[in-house]
């Protein structure tokens, strides 16, 4: 920028521009037993801020540790729903649903 009134008076600014943030879940786990633990991971890419919010639906979380979390899952079968949401964007998140099995699966044999 110049001064229209003095010429010599000059101001220049940079900025950086980041590509969009993104926000992803490790490991790809969709399937888990009854009362096991699940853990995840939480990565932030492009962030000035790199640090996560959680939110579980459907099971309880045990341990939060920055960008990871222990959840619980419940006693009888379902679905767990557990989201990051960064912190830097809010509008940004990932989310996992998890399914719950008994782990009694289906065994087709002879019993003697």
């Amino acid at each position: 920028a110049t001064s229209i009134l003095d010429p010599s008076q000059t101001a220049t600014a940079t900025l950086q521009v980041l590509p969009p943030i993104s926000v992803s879940l490790t490991p790809n786990t969709n399937s888990a037993q009854v009362n096991s633990v699940v853990n995840l991971s939480a990565n932030v890419s492009n962030a000035i801020d790199s640090r996560v919010t959680w939110s579980v639906t459907g099971g309880s979380a045990e341990t939060v540790a920055g960008n990871s979390i222990s959840v619980r899952m419940p006693s009888s079968p379902g679905t767990v729903s557990i989201q990051a949401t960064s912190v830097d964007d809010p509008t940004k998140s990932a989310s996992r649903s998890i399914a719950v099995a008994s782990g009694l699966g289906n065994t087709v044999g002879t019993i003697r």
